[in-house]
């Protein structure tokens, strides 16, 4: 009895057939052969988009702290190299009120666009806000007087093995014109 219960059990036990081996096969090949085709182009063209991404975020970085510090500043002073100016203005939102000064420069040891705060003569805090800033050149800032514009040209440009990426920006702010005092 036992022996008619193997052999039932063994009857029902499916394998694979040779054709369906066959194919599973020839279906993992061709996979095999796209995913060899794809794969190089993928490998490529990653690193350029990731550079590009990095390249639009730099200057999109740099927009915005400008913009901010452009609109809140009663005044702009062009500077020399590797300082390109500064911004300041008084905050009467803390008390006492304080001077607040906002430089741009250029690091070289970082190829960055960077940005340094004071409060009254003293340096709060330091940021880069564009990376990939090849050369101080890359960065220009130019005060139109009677406009009372601030004109910001900067370039960020990244090289990999094979390409150089690069973008350039030009920017335009108005300054917060000062009340005139009487005398």
């Amino acid at each position: 009895m036992r022996d008619i219960k193997l052999a039932r059990e063994a009857k029902n036990e499916k394998g694979f057939t040779l054709l369906e081996l066959v194919l599973s096969l020839l279906i993992g090949a061709m996979l095999v052969v796209v995913l060899g085709a794809v794969l190089p182009t993928v490998v490529r063209i990653y690193p350029q988009a990731a550079y590009k991404l990095e390249i639009e975020h730099d200057l999109e970085m740099s927009r915005t702290w400008l913009a901010r510090d452009a609109h809140a500043a009663n005044s702009f002073t062009l500077l020399s190299s590797p300082a390109y100016g500064s911004f300041e203005w008084h905050d009467y939102l803390t008390n006492p009120a304080v001077t607040r000064t906002i430089s741009y420069y250029y690091d070289s040891s970082a190829t960055s666009l960077m940005r340094m705060e004071e409060e009254n003569g003293v340096i709060i805090g330091t940021v880069s806000v564009a990376r990939n800033i090849l050369e101080e050149k890359d960065v220009n800032f130019t005060r139109d007087d009677t406009t009372d514009t601030l004109l910001v040209n900067i370039a960020s440009s990244r090289e990999s093995k094979s390409n150089v990426f690069s973008r350039s920006s030009s920017l335009t702010f108005s300054l917060r014109s000062t009340p005139e005092t009487s005398s």
